[in-house]
């Protein structure tokens, strides 16, 4: 999932991706985005934030997308970081993973539901995890310049609005994160990662489980306090003329294996250089990413016990002191970078 949806308007590794897709079937268009990686531009402009993105380079195991996770007595399992875009640079699987299948007994994912299933199993009305109690709507949580441009953004992104303005922030803002040209199309083509993975599992006969339900993914930030939900959704306006350069950005630090900067980045006094309305609220980030990462580690290590799984989280959990290598590492799991 999918975040960023890890933030609002990043496409970066933990986004709840598939939120859109259970409440109301829309999907992407066919267009390819066209946005710029910021990076350059952030080095030049702003030295603060690029010296904060830097940083994150040096976080554990800041760099790599492919693991091999070793446990006395068990077949290696491996632990892949995936990004929650239509991309080919992120759909496509490292080629190591080629020689893996074979010992694999079982596939996690964080979301193991396909689009379709989440569209079969959706209720008629909005679910109640998702739906904003009257004082946290948005409506009541932005002046009303600010609730006009978010009814536009919304119109844009392809959702219905009263429909969209009826949940909780947070869901909102992962709603909105991605462009419409980034988000899989409504007849299925531009699939994730994930499902690339869960369709190569069925045919070679492996079981695929999930590490989440959508629920505990929305659970994770539905209920935030007013101040951040509030942070958030400005951020998502601010964020939102961005967006494909923000997608851009995120994609050129996957195919350069460089988490570390991505997570920093995630995580940086301003995402866009000079704009610090655009900081997603570290409290969001908190619960999108460190309390999910421990969630997915307690479910993991029953997994690992068994040995040859292949499990496939977003890449923004992987890398960090919090991040999910250095969890399982704590448990006293060799962790060594394949990729």
């Amino acid at each position: 999932m999918r975040a960023a949806r890890a933030a609002a308007a990043m496409g970066r590794a933990a986004r709840l991706a598939l939120v859109a897709l259970a409440l109301t079937g829309v999907g992407g268009a066919e267009a390819a985005c066209g946005g710029r990686d910021l990076f350059p531009r952030i080095r030049a402009e702003a030295p603060g934030l690029w010296a904060t993105i830097e940083a994150g380079r040096g976080l554990p195991h800041a760099g790599g997308l492919l693991f091999r996770l070793s446990r006395p007595g068990r077949a290696p399992s491996y632990l892949l970081g995936t990004l929650h875009l239509n991309d080919p640079r992120a759909v496509a699987v490292p080629p190591a993973l080629a020689g893996i299948w074979p010992g694999l007994r079982r596939v996690a994912l964080e979301l193991a539901e396909t689009p379709a299933a989440l569209r079969a199993r959706r209720a008629a009305r909005v679910p109640a995890a998702f739906a904003a109690p009257a004082g946290h709507r948005a409506a009541r949580l932005l002046p009303r310049a600010d609730l006009a441009r978010l009814r536009r953004l919304v119109a844009e992104r392809g959702f219905p609005v009263e429909t969209a303005l009826a949940l909780r922030p947070a869901v909102l803002a992962l709603m909105l994160d991605l462009p419409a040209c980034a988000r899989p199309a409504a007849d299925g083509s531009g699939a994730y990662a994930e499902q690339v993975l869960a369709a190569q599992a069925g045919r070679a006969g492996i079981a695929v489980v999930g590490l989440e339900t959508l629920e505990e993914q929305v659970g994770a930030v539905a209920r935030l306090p007013v101040p951040v939900e509030r942070a958030l959704l400005r951020a998502v306006l601010r964020q939102a003329p961005a967006a494909e350069d923000i997608v851009e950005t995120t994609l050129a630090r996957y195919a350069a294996r460089d988490t570390g900067a991505l997570l920093a980045w995630m995580r940086a006094p301003a995402l866009l250089p000079g704009d610090p309305a655009t900081r997603l609220p570290p409290a969001f980030l908190d619960r999108l990413l460190d309390g999910r990462s421990r969630r997915m580690h307690r479910r993991l290590r029953p997994l690992l016990d068994q040995g040859g799984i292949l499990a496939a989280v977003g890449a923004a959990h992987l890398p960090g002191p919090a991040g999910l290598l250095r969890l399982l590492e704590q448990d006293g799991t060799l962790v060594e970078r394949i990729e």
